[in-house]
């Protein structure tokens, strides 16, 4: 591409001829020279200026540069050739652009003296797609004239195919994962409600499908904003959903304490797991009760409280406690004691232990779990895939903090000042905030100034002579005047604020005024006129 620049721009002798053409002029030849090399400095990388910096003939310069890039050394064509094997086609990406870094690579190679055939390049084009092109792959097998493919065939057939997915609404046949239910009760309501559709005339639902680069559920990969966002950036994730890996059913989540570690490990049918913030997983491996939400909580203490280690063996920081009050789904009230508080949690966890340590019983049978006290029933739930989940609702007559944060509070209670906050604090109506100081607020800054006043200008100067500065502008009449004039327009001297005016039909007559002016006044006076403002008319 350089090449062809420099010969657009007519610079291209200075870079295939070492010597001076016959019948070029010295300076001539001097100058072509200099911007020759002066192009290919503005275009080289930073990492190579280095190397070319004290070249002046722009021969030597395009050589030295031939001999480092394009270098036919056995390792350069060993790393160009592991490029095009290596070379993968990845699904949503274009094809026109897998196909120029294709070309690309194969361009390379040939300037290092490696041609490869046309056959050669399109199996190996072929075989940089994914397998969900294999049927495609299969058909031009089959189809090759001479059992022989071409680039140009396997090039337009990939572009054709990508055209036909787009227009089918889906850039791979296996870009979503659909969830199909095949229980008894399930497929009747579906039925029914697929007949009840069809009478009415209305179009088919759309089925419920998984993002495999995100895990939730409701679009496909392609629609997937975090996928084309990393896209763009080019930080392509690995997908997080794989519906071909099985999982392991015999496994659960397991919570323990050890010096300040809480340890989480699962493996089971329901990583994905869309639950509300009324639901509740009883754990009986868990050593406390955990929750993400940090509004659930009636008392809270802020702090360092160890780390959570999931079984992917990534790290959550414990960052607050305290009780959590709930109105179970049998209406009960229950009170969870020391509650941890880990954002990154995904789900909320209810450990039995902690449970048997208050003097609940935790009865597990027949797919339900029953939480009793005596006789009375505390709270119930039902198991889904492997766990036991419980719906259970905030207790409304506890208010639920958030934290113990002085600025939170200061926020919440209209901006209340400092003094008002620690009242507050040793009446015991704000929980862990004595003795706390509150940073100042932006808001209450913003809200508090006051407009300042405008500056007074110094007392207004004239000009030192006359007609160092005339003032004009053009106005308008309510009425014409005798002689059919609309408009008129005023000449004033600053220095000594004479005033002339002069009457307009129209106001292109304007300049014609202040010709007219200009003559009348540098001839009375013998000054000339040096600068005129107005405001444009």
């Amino acid at each position: 591409m350089m090449e062809d620049h420099f010969y657009c721009k007519d610079l291209h002798e200075p870079i295939i001829t070492k010597d001076k053409p016959a019948g070029k002029d010295d300076k001539a030849w001097e100058i072509l020279n200099r911007k020759a090399v002066a192009v290919i400095r503005k275009y080289i990388d930073r990492s190579l200026f280095e190397h070319v910096s004290t070249y002046t003939n722009a021969y030597e310069l395009w050589t030295k540069l031939e001999s480092m890039i394009q270098k036919k050394t056995p390792r350069n064509k060993a790393l160009l050739v592991r490029r095009l094997v290596k070379l993968e086609y990845k699904d949503g990406q274009s094809m026109m652009e897998h196909l120029n870094n294709f070309k690309g690579v194969v361009n390379q190679l040939s300037k290092v003296d490696m041609k490869i055939e046309d056959e050669m390049q399109a199996l190996l084009l072929l075989s940089s797609l994914p397998e969900s092109w294999d049927t495609l792959v299969v058909t031009l097998s089959n189809s090759a004239p001479e059992e022989k493919l071409t680039m140009d065939t396997v090039s337009d057939s990939l572009l054709n195919e990508e055209t036909r997915r787009k227009e089918r609404g889906s850039s791979t046949m296996s870009e979503a994962n659909v969830i199909d239910r095949r229980g008894r009760d399930e497929t009747r309501g579906r039925n029914r409600t697929r007949d009840r559709d069809q009478s009415r005339g209305r179009s088919k639902s759309r089925p419920r499908v998984t993002c495999y680069y995100c895990g939730k559920v409701g679009h496909r990969k392609p629609e997937c904003r975090f996928y084309k966002k990393d896209q763009q950036t080019g930080n392509i994730k690995p997908d997080r959903f794989n519906p071909t890996k099985k999982h392991d059913d015999k496994t659960t989540t397991i919570v323990s304490d050890e010096d300040n570690d809480v340890y989480i490990i699962g493996e089971c049918n329901l990583l994905n797991i869309a639950s509300n913030d009324t639901s509740w997983i009883v754990d009986s491996g868990a050593s406390f009760h955990v929750t993400p939400h940090g509004s659930f909580f009636s008392t809270y203490q802020s702090g360092n409280f160890g780390n959570v280690q999931m079984g992917n063996q990534g790290r959550s920081k414990i960052v607050g406690r305290g009780d959590v009050i709930l109105t179970s789904n049998t209406g009960c009230k229950m009170v969870l004691k020391d509650v941890r508080h880990v954002p990154d949690m995904r789900l909320n966890l209810i450990s039995t232990g902690k449970l048997d340590d208050a003097g609940l019983e935790n009865h597990f049978g027949g797919g339900k779990w029953k939480l009793t006290r005596g006789n009375l029933i505390m709270a119930r739930g039902n198991k889904e895939g492997l766990l036991y989940v419980t719906q259970a609702k905030l207790c409304n007559e506890e208010v639920n903090v958030a934290s113990a944060n002085m600025e939170i509070w200061h926020r919440r209670l209209g901006h209340m000042s400092e003094k008002g906050l620690n009242i507050l604090a040793r009446k015991n109506l704000l929980p862990n905030m004595k003795g706390m100081s509150l940073e100042p607020c932006s808001d209450c800054l913003a809200g508090k100034q006051h407009r300042v006043a405008f500056q007074r200008s110094s007392t207004p100067t004239r000009r030192n002579h006359i007609l160092d500065l005339v003032h004009t502008d053009v106005c308008s009449m309510s009425e014409k005047s005798i002689g059919g004039a609309s408009y008129f327009v005023t000449f004033i001297d600053d220095h000594s604020r004479k005033v002339w005016v002069r009457l307009l039909k129209s106001k292109d007559q304007v300049l014609d005024a202040f010709k007219e002016f200009v003559a009348q006044v540098e001839r009375g006076t013998g000054q000339k006129l040096k600068c005129v403002r107005s405001d444009n008319g």
